[in-house]
C-alpha cells in the first residue's frame, strides 16, 4: 500500500503547458475549484453571477482537456499546479454564513 505525499513534487518547476492558454479570470476560477468551492461559493466570492462562473468553469474544461471537475483537480495537483500559493484570497463568507 502506498501513502500519497501532500508536500509539492520537487519535479514540477514550470507550469503547466495548458496554463497559457486560461485568462486571468479562469486561473482564478480554477483556484477556487481546486480548493472544492462549489460554483455558487465561487459566483459569491468573484462578485460575479452563476452562469458565469458555469461558462469559466466549462471553458476551463475545455482548455485544460479535462472531463469535469474530479479530472480538472487531479490534473493540476499531478501538473503541481494545485501546489503553488493560491492566488485568490480567502473568499468571503456570505451574511447568513456567519
Amino acid at each position: 500500500m502506498s501513502v500519497v505525499s501532500m508536500e509539492r513534487p520537487e519535479w514540477h518547476t514550470e507550469q503547466p503547458a495548458w496554463m497559457s492558454a486560461l485568462s486571468p479570470r479562469e486561473v482564478e476560477v480554477l483556484d477556487l475549484v481546486v480548493r472544492g468551492m462549489s460554483n455558487a461559493e465561487i459566483a459569491c466570492a468573484l462578485y460575479v453571477s452563476l452562469p458565469t462562473v458555469k461558462t469559466h468553469v466549462a471553458q476551463i474544461l475545455r482548455k485544460v482537456g479535462a472531463r469535469d471537475r474530479v479530472q480538472l483537480v487531479v490534473t493540476a495537483f499531478r501538473s503541481g499546479y494545485a501546489w503553488t500559493t493560491p492566488r485568490v484570497p480567502a473568499p468571503r463568507r456570505a451574511p447568513h454564513e456567519t
